[in-house]
């Protein structure tokens, strides 16, 4: 699933958000606000003709160690707001 950034116009919260790319996420969390919610644009970076000291087994482990992260703090975002298996 791709990762989205979102920032909210009431409270001015940012933060990161895995789903699908038909979803839209409208309202803000953090403070109920209703329709608040703006997706922002995520840079990627590509260095295609600069000489790189890192081979790609480094970039690829470097990228799991980024994915694991995320989702480790996603992970304690949804135990923090009380979200459980079930759901």
């Amino acid at each position: 699933m791709p990762k989205y950034r979102y920032v909210c116009d009431n409270c001015q919260i940012e933060f990161f958000k895995y789903h699908s790319m038909t979803k839209v996420l409208e309202d803000c969390n953090e403070c109920d606000g209703k329709g608040t919610l703006k997706k922002m644009p995520t840079a990627f970076r590509l260095e295609t003709n600069q000489p790189s000291n890192n081979k790609t087994g480094q970039i690829v482990k470097n990228s799991i160690e980024e994915f694991r992260q995320d989702l480790k703090e996603e992970k304690e975002r949804l135990i923090k707001d009380g979200w459980t298996a079930d759901e």
